[in-house]
């Protein structure tokens, strides 16, 4: 017999059943667009990673990789509003600072300056200097010599104008520092010509120079060859205070999801080799154990902005002329909050 509380109950039950999925619907990936510094440097490793576990997912983003040619230009579609948020060094956080275009640092990537010095094999045995000599001599090796950096404004540029200076000598005078851009291959053929002398640039290529038998690094200053910038923090991820603000969720989202890459590749290595094989599929197997054997160490364990590795970087580019001291206390730069809600 159907009794009247039967119907309202039933009637009740449709009308909680009609309303899940409006409640109980997966919402919407939330959209997100940022950008690096190419495509195979490996301080972007756990951005893959990231996107190939499906981090990005779980986290609600439906995240978009925007690949540039430099940090500068990173740095530059970050302050437009064409990128959410910057991945690339801390050289170009301090230089938009400088320039007055306000940044916050909501993560990192890489804790050393993951930048080397690599000489070409004829400069090595003219020069008899390896990495085994005093730092001194290495340095002092390079006076007069033709030096490739990526660009003016550099992570790549800095580290000569630091090893130079702390040397006595004056980067412009002393060297000729030749712009060079990002093409790796383009690259080792002016160092197999002998074009270039020396390039500053960053993992992997001193692994690759050595795997081809083009170069090796001289200098390799996250591995603990300069010890004034042993531990500093290089690859960062900033973005507009402004943004920031109004996409604090899906600021935190993201950042929760690289520490999640982070934390995998630490305590994967088998796993995080393969990934890393299908991120740069260029790379020879003995490269990736190299870069593997430098790169691990200098992963964060979380994203977390030390202070003392912020207050190191930032002595560097004070002495570089990339940062100045306003605007760059840790207080005004680290977006902890950000980062405390992602790692907590």
């Amino acid at each position: 017999m159907v009794t009247r509380s039967h119907v309202l109950r039933t009637l009740g039950a449709a009308v909680t059943v009609a309303g899940l999925p409006s409640i109980a619907r997966a919402a919407a990936p939330v959209d997100l667009a940022i950008g690096q510094i190419g495509n195979n440097s490996v301080a972007f490793f756990p951005i893959f990673v990231a996107q190939h576990e499906g981090y990005f997912r779980d986290a609600g983003l439906n995240v978009t990789v925007n690949v540039f040619q430099s940090g500068a230009v990173v740095g530059a579609a970050m302050t437009s509003g064409s990128i959410d948020i910057g991945c690339s060094v801390i050289t170009d956080v301090f230089s938009l600072l400088k320039a007055s275009r306000p940044v916050k640092i909501i993560g990192s990537l890489v804790n050393g300056y993951y930048v080397d010095i690599i000489g070409s094999n004829a400069f090595l045995q003219s020069a008899k200097v390896s990495r085994s000599s005093p730092l001194h001599d290495r340095v002092e090796a390079l006076r007069g010599k033709r030096i490739g950096i990526t660009g003016p404004g550099s992570g790549t540029e800095a580290l000569v104008v630091y090893l130079l200076t702390r040397a006595g000598l004056n980067p412009t005078r002393d060297a000729v520092l030749v712009n060079v851009g990002t093409d790796q291959a383009a690259i080792l053929a002016e160092l197999r010509t002998g074009r270039l002398e020396a390039v500053s640039f960053a993992w992997p290529l001193s692994m690759v120079a050595d795997t081809e038998k083009v170069g090796e690094a001289l200098i390799m200053p996250a591995l603990g060859d300069v010890p004034a910038m042993q531990g500093e923090v290089q690859a960062v991820m900033y973005g507009r205070p402004d943004i920031l603000e109004k996409r604090q969720d899906a600021a935190v989202a993201f950042v929760r999801a690289i520490a999640r890459a982070e934390a995998f590749i630490g305590a994967n290595h088998a796993a995080a080799r393969t990934l890393l094989e299908q991120y740069d599929k260029l790379l020879m197997p003995d490269t990736v154990t190299k870069l593997l054997a430098a790169y691990l160490p200098v992963l964060p364990a979380k994203p977390v902005i030390d202070r003392n590795a912020y207050g190191r970087a930032l002595t560097f580019h004070l002495l570089t002329g990339n940062a100045t001291n306003v605007g760059t206390a840790f207080n005004d730069v680290i977006a902890t909050s950000i980062i405390d809600a992602a790692t907590h």
